[in-house]
């Protein structure tokens, strides 16, 4: 399967078409993440005669996600309602709101709403089966390549660093690339991971895509570093 924040960086879910609205089911779990988020831009510039300078952009965010579990499908399948709010939020923006299915393997179907980017990085490690291959062992590793078939070609190497009870913590990291986006990829994250109530407890994200980038008509090789981080605050299953 595909590394799921190689794909964030990558690849656009595409929503099904939206059935006809009935009553929403009840909740069968919530849970709420506090979310922070950095972005920064540069590209090197050379100006005719002089030296090299350093051009971009930066931007910050945090919000919370709010993921309420209302169906639980026979083969391990989640129906879940997310919503993504932001602290820093224009005053006629309302919040990103979506029902998205998670499949046991971590892939996503957007079923209507509008998805925001935190919902495809965080979802997929709610799936019911997404280490069911695997052993949250201290010291355990391995390797995913994604399938050849695919437009971006990703490798993700997994090692689980720390076991504390039912909780292990997996470092993991990738290079991709292809895809619709220029330039190559690197991921490096961190996830602390409960496995006895199958969720995150924090996930840790840094992106670096590097490539070349265009200003004033002017090509140049540009780095974009995007970092997320996720920290569990509240889960109705808790005992």
């Amino acid at each position: 399967m595909l590394s799921v924040v190689i794909a964030a960086a990558a690849v656009v879910l595409a929503p099904a078409p939206s059935p006809a609205r009935t009553a929403p089911a009840p909740v069968l779990r919530k849970i709420v993440y506090r979310f922070a988020f950095d972005r920064k831009v540069e590209r090197s510039m050379t100006q005719s005669g002089g030296p090299s300078i350093d051009v971009g952009s930066a931007s910050s965010n945090s919000g919370t996600l709010t993921v309420d579990v209302r169906q639980v499908g026979g083969d391990g399948s989640l129906r879940v309602s997310a919503k993504v709010e932001y602290v820093k939020a224009a005053s006629t923006q309302r919040p990103f709101t979506a029902e998205i299915v998670v499949r046991p393997d971590g892939s996503l179907r957007v079923v209507n709403g509008t998805y925001d980017d935190k919902m495809q990085i965080l979802l997929p490690y709610l799936a019911t089966k997404y280490f069911v291959d695997h052993q949250l062992q201290g010291g355990a590793t391995w390797k995913v390549v994604s399938p050849p078939s695919d437009s971006v070609k990703t490798t993700t190497t997994f090692i689980v660093t720390n076991v504390a009870g039912t909780s292990a913590t997996i470092s993991f990291s990738g290079q991709a690339h292809g895809g619709p986006l220029p330039g190559a990829a690197t991921i490096q994250s961190t996830l602390v991971y409960k496995a006895s109530l199958l969720v995150p407890l924090s996930l840790d994200v840094m992106i670096v895509r590097t490539g070349a980038g265009a200003s004033a008509g002017t090509t140049a090789p540009q780095q974009d570093r995007t970092h997320y981080r996720f920290d569990r605050v509240s889960d109705s299953r808790d005992p």
